[in-house]
């Protein structure tokens, strides 16, 4: 489950907390946009119908920005368009005037292998 805080600025001292379940992340994504068909809704006329994607790959959590010219920001860097950033606790995203936070990302069990030592 992928846990976001999202700052509005119409509501500044005010945030939401999402939580979007790995179910939702998989296949095309959580699609960010204006749009109702968005799984995140980001009413303003600065985002694009379908604007970007959070998604799942191989375990691993991702944003990826689907305008044609790349209009997010990804930890206060311009987003290339089409490419894949991987996500990690405290990102931050900018979409329009909207700001995610990466809140939380599931927390990976190694797997403990057990070696039997002769005596």
């Amino acid at each position: 489950m992928l846990k976001i805080k999202l700052f509005n600025p119409q509501h500044p001292l005010e945030h939401q907390e999402l939580e979007l379940s790995d179910h939702r992340l998989k296949d095309d994504g959580c699609l960010i946009g204006n749009s109702p068909s968005c799984g995140l809704m980001l009413p303003s006329v600065k985002v694009q119908e379908i604007h970007a994607k959070f998604f799942t790959e191989q375990g691993k959590y991702y944003f990826q920005d689907l305008t044609e010219k790349g209009s997010s920001q990804y930890n206060d860097e311009a987003v290339n368009n089409n490419q894949s950033y991987p996500l990690e606790t405290d990102d931050i995203i900018r979409i329009g005037e909207f700001v995610l936070i990466i809140d939380g990302l599931p927390i990976r069990k190694k797997s403990k292998i057990r070696k039997k030592h002769k005596s």
